[in-house]
């Protein structure tokens, strides 16, 4: 097992019995690097593995269990200042080959299959002389022979970065950068950020900042940075990607700065005027807003010149002729222009004049003239029936309007009820004389003289005649003849008759006899 000695008998003391009990772990190739002590072991789970202590039982420990035949097969030699090493190593995949560690399972690992597959190289006889490292090993072609590694083979390697292009179109969505390191040996780390030049983070790029990673073997790795596509007609402006605190003995190398051109894609914006529409009121001035606005913003000051003509609204009496010039500062896209409007208590159609703008200065031309509107507020009453209405012929019929909304209080009712008469007042009772489907409109005009109409239907149906009759005789002996009256009556008049006297004979007659023959 391992043991320790201090130079005295006491102080000669067994470390740790790795195989517990008779059993031998057999210590050998025992290495110190700095204060750590490495040797080879074996324990019955594991068989040989590299091990490493710190002179204490707890820190004595098996570096990594590599699932080997015949384990760490030599002792470590260090190949960098912060303890890297690398010693000869077996396991089922690859063979013996050449593995490297820093005494952390986590960088534990075959550093190369000198002999490919399964065979093995056998690396023995390391040794450090000047700035390589010797060894031999066989790689299945030329026997064992003297095998050589630069150190600077484990190097973390310096770090660069550059763009991947240096003029970036404002759409392109991104702008990538790579980062290289020359050495590939190990684990290592370095920061990133973005660094604003005459392109300003948030508004032409988003920034972005943090670490990049590189495992053992990687070489390279993108970072990506969004660009903002602005409507901001501008010049190109750049940014750059610094690097910054390279870990675990990488290095900056040059460049350690990359910088990008965004190049503008916005075309000189456009101005143009909109729309615009307002209640007149009834009295007093209220103002139409026209809203000017910019395609795009500029980053120079633009200038329109604007003014107002009539078309169905007369200056003056219905609205303050305006003109003037509308002025834009770098990034504002729009500007208000106010228009005064008279209010009146007029009924009439809604009324409009143009707005028309000119001499744009540092912006073309869009849609230079709009219609403002200026909506009358002097309502036609709302007036409801309460129909439709049923009756029959000869019979009233009462109706009522409703005024839901009007200008002011309602002065007249016309009616027409559809059959050629007329009536007036509310609410008023109508007879029709025949039958049939009628349309029955009002009419009703407010104090300022302003009318509204409604229609609805009346049904009016036939009077259904009332039949009756008389008999001179009701009872007798047969043959027995009697006489039968008519007494009905009917609105438009009795027209027809139709008799049947029991005994299966009938009659047409308005007024029959019959005479009936038989007993019943």
């Amino acid at each position: 097992e391992l043991w320790k000695s201090d130079g005295t008998t006491a102080g000669t003391v067994m470390l740790k019995d790795i195989v517990a009990g008779t059993g031998s772990s057999a210590p050998f190739l025992l290495t110190a690097v700095g204060s750590t002590l490495y040797f080879t072991a074996y324990d019955p789970t594991n068989g040989i593995e590299l091990w490493r202590s710190d002179g204490t039982p707890g820190g004595t420990v098996m570096v990594k269990g590599t699932v080997s035949t015949g384990g760490a097969l030599t002792g470590v030699v260090q190949v960098t200042a912060d303890g890297w090493m690398v010693y000869g190593n077996a396991d089922v995949t690859a063979g013996a080959e050449l593995w490297v560690t820093d005494g952390t399972a986590a960088n534990t690992f075959m550093l190369q299959d000198i002999f490919p597959g399964v065979g093995s190289s056998n690396p023995n006889g390391f040794m450090v002389a000047g700035s390589n490292l010797y060894f031999t090993a066989n790689d299945g072609l030329t026997g064992v022979e003297l095998w050589s590694m630069p150190l600077s083979s484990f190097d973390r390697g310096a770090f660069s970065v550059t763009a991947n292009a240096t003029l970036i179109g404002e759409a392109a969505g991104t702008a990538t950068f790579t980062v290289t390191r020359t050495g590939f040996f190990g684990a290592t780390t370095v920061d990133f950020a973005t660094v604003e030049g005459s392109a300003v983070a948030g508004s032409d790029f988003t920034a972005v900042g943090g670490t990049l990673s590189f495992a053992h073997g990687e070489t390279s790795k993108t970072v990506t940075v969004p660009i903002v596509d602005d409507s901001l007609n501008e010049g190109d402006e750049t940014f750059s990607l610094d690097l910054s605190n390279p870990t675990n003995g990488a290095t900056l190398g040059t460049p350690s700065t990359a910088a990008v051109t965004i190049v503008d894609n916005d075309p000189v914006p456009s101005v143009s005027v909109g729309p615009a529409s307002i209640t007149e009121g009834d009295s007093g001035t209220a103002y139409m807003q026209f809203s000017i606005s910019m395609s795009g913003a500029s980053g120079q000051t633009v200038q329109v010149a604007y003014a107002t003509s009539d078309i169905t609204a007369t200056s003056f009496s219905d609205y303050l002729p305006t003109s003037g010039v509308a002025t834009f500062l770098p990034g504002s896209t729009q500007q208000t222009v106010l228009v005064p409007v008279f209010g009146d208590v007029l009924n009439e159609p809604d009324e409009t004049f143009n707005f028309i703008l000119s001499f744009p200065l540092h912006a073309v031309p869009g849609s230079m003239d709009a219609v403002g509107t200026i909506v009358d507020d002097d309502p036609v009453p709302v007036v409801t029936l309460d129909g439709p209405y049923n009756a029959t012929e000869g019979q009233a019929v009462f109706m009522t309007a409703s005024v839901g909304s009007s200008k002011g209080p309602i002065a007249s009712y016309a009616w027409d009820f559809g059959d050629g008469t007329t009536g007036s007042g509310n609410p008023v009772s109508h007879t029709y004389a025949q039958q049939g489907s009628y349309t029955v409109s009002v009419t009703v005009t407010d104090s300022y003289g302003i009318s509204g109409l409604t229609t609805t239907t009346a049904g009016i149906l036939d009077t259904a005649p009332t039949p009756s009759f008389t008999m001179d005789v009701s009872a007798g002996p047969a043959p027995l003849t009697v006489n039968f009256s008519d007494t009905s009556t009917a609105y438009d008049g009795v027209v027809g008759w139709s008799w049947d006297f029991g005994d299966s004979y009938t009659s047409t007659a308005q007024n029959p006899s019959h005479t009936y023959t038989t007993a019943g």
